[in-house]
């Protein structure tokens, strides 16, 4: 593509056309071929590629063939990507929601007190993004991740927050199932990772028979991804310490 198409801005059919190749791309888990095929629009303004970028960058990063580096270039150019497409849109549930991912994502990189900094403005964009799509399991199932994670918090990460907010945030297991049961209502058996993290959290709780039961799902999950096959050996492993 050339410095002036770069530049001129694309017409609605193409913008269209390119987000449906993106997303069938996606759909067929060609993780590399949608990450070529979109990064031809890097320049764009338009949030419905910015947002598939932003993904395009994120499941990338997800494969096992991803170098370290290579995925913490993908992360920082996941979070420019989604910054720039709630930028372009503020009212698209999928740009709050890539955000809301690459606030998380890049925290991995941050260290925790930039973790925690993050936190209430991550909780945010999930949920604008779900009332902006009730429909969206991803964000519903993210929204129990992040509940999860505060209740799961440990001694020191909680002494650091108290110090970050006067209110730190908090969370509950019985909060992050209960996002994680809605997801699964929303459309069920969507995700191996939402069977994965309610198996998690049920042993948590102590309730080892609700746990197998998700657990148990999630080994016999079909596995397309290389995320399911780790799901796969995950939840072998919690069902052999049952």
């Amino acid at each position: 593509m050339s410095e002036s198409n770069e530049s001129a801005p694309m017409a609605e059919p193409e913008v269209t056309a390119a987000a449906e190749e993106a997303d069938r791309l996606y759909s067929a888990n060609k993780s590399t071929e949608m990450y070529d095929h979109l990064i031809r629009f890097k320049d764009t303004t338009h949030d419905e590629l910015l947002w598939r970028l932003a993904r395009a960058c994120w499941s990338v990063g997800q494969l096992a063939s991803t170098s370290k580096d290579e995925k913490k270039k993908l992360t920082f150019d996941l979070h420019d990507f989604a910054q720039r497409a709630l930028k372009a849109n503020d009212q698209n549930f999928a740009s709050h929601k890539w955000y809301a991912i690459s606030l998380s994502e890049i925290g991995e990189y941050k260290g925790t007190k930039e973790k925690i900094e993050n936190a209430f403005t991550i909780k945010d964009h999930f949920v604008r993004a779900i009332e902006l799509n009730p429909q969206d399991a991803t964000s519903i199932h993210l929204l129990g991740r992040w509940y999860f994670t505060f209740a799961d918090m440990g001694w020191i990460q909680r002494n650091l927050a108290a110090t970050v907010f006067a209110t730190p945030p908090s969370g509950t297991y019985d909060e992050a199932i209960e996002q994680f049961l809605h997801a699964e209502k929303v459309k069920p058996n969507f995700y191996s990772k939402n069977l994965l993290w309610l198996g998690n959290t049920y042993l948590k709780k102590g309730d080892k028979t609700s746990a197998r039961t998700y657990l148990e799902k999630a080994v016999n999950y079909p596995v397309e991804t290389d995320e399911d096959k780790e799901v796969v050996k995950q939840a072998e492993q919690h069902l052999k310490s049952l």
